[in-house]
């Protein structure tokens, strides 16, 4: 689905629910399990799948080194205030951990058949829980949120960038891979269903599944980190890349409450839309 899409969806639930206050909290949580679920049955029956010992490897290491810039460079722009306060006061959801694992665990087991639609079915339950989140942040969010969440946006969009070059040079000089083909790793922002395809078609099939499985596990790890670590705000939004505007939304909202769902829906889509021209910018290096 196209970045469009969600950001209509959102915007028209918002307006929504300025009109007509609802409490449908249950809804939300129950929407926010649900996909949590799906995504981690998916990513483990596409790992288990494809993925050998070698380019799991090799994944491990760029994420490794995505995420360590990340969080240091996220840390470094916080400061000695939060950014971000949200509802990060609350309890740590272990739920979100159980579930997340629960839903890995079950797809490594049965494997889900390839005739079985699991990306349509995340497309569809994601929409449904923007569109809750829409209704449920208008009547918590007020007008100064959304000034905030611009700053907020434009730190964790360079953040993203910055940390995908570092962690791409790194890896040239540890394991000596050309850093045009490094950048393919790390700025493909976690969007894997258009970076490894992309790699792939440019680069061979190997290395394109290697990347493909470095950016569906980095969408996985914000499952486990954004409740462990809970700061710096803007480094692990930076760390969720293209998927903060759909799949690893439910994670911000539950940690940082619904204040969170409108820097989160930005970032992705900022980021969903500058990831093309970063990996035709770094094929061209």
């Amino acid at each position: 689905m196209t970045p469009l899409l969600y950001i209509a969806v959102f915007a028209a639930t918002l307006a929504l629910g300025r009109r007509i206050r609802l409490n449908i909290e249950p809804a939300l949580s129950a929407s926010v399990y649900l996909v949590v679920f799906t995504v981690g049955f998916w990513g483990a029956s596409v790992i288990a799948g494809r993925a050998a010992a070698s380019l799991l490897g090799k994944a491990l290491l760029y994420l490794a080194l995505t995420t360590l810039y990340t969080v240091a460079l996220g840390l470094a722009a916080e400061g000695r205030e939060k950014e971000w306060r949200g509802g990060g006061e609350a309890p740590v959801p272990w739920r979100i951990w159980l579930v997340v694992v629960s839903g890995f665990l079950t797809g490594s087991v049965l494997k889900a058949p390839s005739t079985v639609p699991l990306g349509r079915l995340i497309d569809g339950e994601v929409l449904a829980l923007i569109s809750l989140a829409g209704l449920d942040t208008a009547r918590r969010v007020e007008i100064d949120v959304f000034r905030k969440s611009l700053a907020v946006t434009v730190k964790s969009c360079v953040i993203a960038l910055a940390a995908g070059a570092l962690a791409a040079a790194s890896a040239s000089v540890i394991i000596g891979t050309p850093l045009r083909v490094s950048l393919l790793y790390t700025w493909g922002m976690g969007w894997y269903s258009f970076s490894g395809p992309f790699a792939a078609s440019h680069i061979g099939v190997e290395e394109g599944l290697s990347i493909f499985i470095v950016n569906l596990l980095r969408e996985q790890l914000v499952f486990l980190l954004v409740p462990l670590l809970r700061r710096p705000f803007i480094g692990l939004l930076a760390l969720g890349g293209a998927t903060t505007m759909d799949n690893t939304l439910p994670i911000y909202v539950a940690v940082y409450g619904e204040e969170a769902a409108i820097p989160s829906v930005s970032n992705g889509v900022a980021l969903t839309l500058v990831t093309p021209f970063l990996l035709a910018a770094a094929l061209s290096l």
